[in-house]
């Protein structure tokens, strides 16, 4: 919130940057991800598209998860994000690189 000149606060929307999808591409390939990296797990729905990225990118297999704490119409119904599907089998993965976009709330990593 920010004030005017009468100290009322106002509720005006924060307005965020939006990154073409080259301006993207272009971030990941020269991101310096870990080495080593034997698969990278998604966390679905909003996950997806950069995990895909990411995995492409690092030549590695793709799983997914859901994490949530909202129901079907985006209210939080849970103090803490609950896992919401089963976990995919990671065989011998050993060092997984995590992907989320956490967008409006970050609570996926409390």
């Amino acid at each position: 919130m920010r004030s005017t000149s009468t100290n009322k606060p106002t509720t005006e929307p924060q307005l965020r940057r939006t990154f073409s999808f080259t301006e993207i591409v272009t971030a990941l390939a020269a991101w310096k991800f870990p080495s080593e990296i034997d698969g990278v797990v998604a966390i679905a729905t909003g996950g997806i598209v950069p995990g895909a990225l990411v995995a492409q990118r690092l030549g590695a297999e793709l799983k997914t998860i859901t994490v949530s704490y909202r129901n079907a119409i985006n209210e939080p119904q849970f103090a803490q994000p609950r896992l919401t599907s089963s976990v995919p089998g990671l065989g011998g993965w050993r060092r997984v690189l995590l992907v989320d976009d956490f967008f409006l709330s970050g609570q996926s990593w409390d």
